[in-house]
């Protein structure tokens, strides 16, 4: 009887033949692992496009603007006309905003305005919003343009005298000899 025990083994070692397939077998899971490597590596390469991504835009945004907006403000809002506004200001730090001297529209805008593709007599104007009203004033003056009414709003996010809203619009056609343009400008106060 013992020597009739190992070749049913034998036969166990034969049967483990497709086993035999399953050592091929063992070769698949290699491949398989490569792509679960390649994904992990994709996976971490959009990962890292995502963190350059964010770096990049956090880089983009005008951080420094907002940190050099408030300080023209107190010498700005000195040689305001209205002192009750600047003394509002001194009282209440999140509410009046001063204005913002830096963000200027060139007198070229206006000068060299584009001409109308419909009306040769007349021109396309420029965009003059979230520009500070006194170099809005000067390119038009460069031109020769009226000013038409100018319309007072409470708000504090851009600053006294920064230009919100204009009509004729940026690119609308406007015939310099009788339009004026309309400006509505910020109070710098804080809206109600």
């Amino acid at each position: 009887g013992g020597p009739s025990t190992p070749p049913p083994y034998t036969i166990g070692a034969h049967g483990s033949a497709p086993g035999g397939n399953g050592g091929s077998g063992g070769k698949k899971p290699s491949p398989g692992a490569m792509a679960g490597y390649g994904l992990a590596a994709v996976a971490v390469i959009v990962a890292l496009v995502f963190v350059i991504i964010g770096l990049t835009s956090g880089g983009d945004d005008p951080d420094p603007k907002p940190t050099a907006k408030p300080k023209p403000s107190p010498t700005a809002s000195t040689g305001d006309d209205g002192d009750s506004t600047t003394n509002d200001g001194g009282s209440d730090s999140g509410g009046f905003k001063g204005p913002d001297k830096s963000r200027t529209i060139d007198s070229s805008k206006c000068t060299d305005a584009t001409e109308s593709y419909s009306d040769k007599s007349k021109v396309m104007v420029p965009d003059m919003t979230i520009k500070d009203l006194t170099s809005v004033k000067a390119c038009l003056r460069a031109a020769g343009w009226k000013l038409g009414e100018v319309t007072k709003e409470d708000e504090n996010v851009w600053g006294k005298n920064t230009v919100l809203e204009q009509s004729p619009d940026s690119l609308d056609d406007f015939d310099p000899k009788k339009d004026k343009i309309d400006l509505t400008v910020s109070t710098g106060q804080p809206a109600d």
